[in-house]
């Protein structure tokens, strides 16, 4: 707190779910802290300090954050492919952080990385296979999900009654392709972001 230039910060009132205050220089925020409760102190810091990305409770009913969610895992789940490990084991089951990635490719090769190239590895290899299918005739279209996942609504589980919304999912396709550098208009990977990452 000290570093970001406040010497106290006076909060009145109470939440009426648990949360945590969020300083990023001139920048500060009471955020939910739902999805972080029962993690140990070594595991909420970890957590928080990996994505950056504030995930709400029931995340998964939200199109808010959805894209810069998909956008980071996509990048990590190609870091974990390309480095011959399994998904289901390493990012699923028994959830590992880009830092233990970074640190086996390390132990077992001595290449030292950091962990934001190696995600930039992932981003590459990433618009690689978008380019690779939009060779193939994929745009924007292809992106949409089934139509009967936007007409229909759930029948049981926790998300009953729940359907997708087009137009906020319109949305949020756009919002994605613009924070991959995509054209809004196809998906297809902007010549600028093909030169950004070497691609050209």
């Amino acid at each position: 707190m000290k570093m970001a230039g406040y010497d106290h910060i006076v909060i009145t009132g109470k939440a009426d779910h648990p949360v945590y205050l969020w300083i990023d220089n001139d920048r500060v925020e009471i955020r939910d802290a739902r999805a972080l409760w029962g993690k140990n102190t070594w595991q909420t810091d970890e957590l928080i300090k990996e994505t950056g990305i504030q995930v709400a409770p029931r995340y998964w009913l939200q199109y808010e954050t959805k894209a810069e969610l998909m956008r980071w895992h996509e990048n990590w789940h190609c870091v974990v492919d390309s480095l011959g490990l399994c998904k289901l084991e390493g990012i699923a089951l028994k959830p590992l952080l880009p830092i233990h990635f970074q640190r086996m490719l390390a132990a077992a090769t001595g290449w030292d990385v950091s962990v934001q190239d190696l995600e930039r590895i992932g981003e590459r290899i990433w618009n690689v296979e978008r380019l690779f299918n939009v060779r193939q005739g994929k745009n924007r279209k292809d992106d949409l999900p089934p139509r009967r996942l936007l007409e229909e609504s759930i029948s049981t589980g926790p998300a009953q009654g729940e359907r997708l919304e087009r137009g906020r999912y319109e949305a949020m396709l756009t919002e994605y392709y613009l924070l991959r550098g995509w054209s809004p208009d196809t998906g297809v990977p902007t010549k600028e972001k093909r030169i950004e990452l070497g691609l050209e």
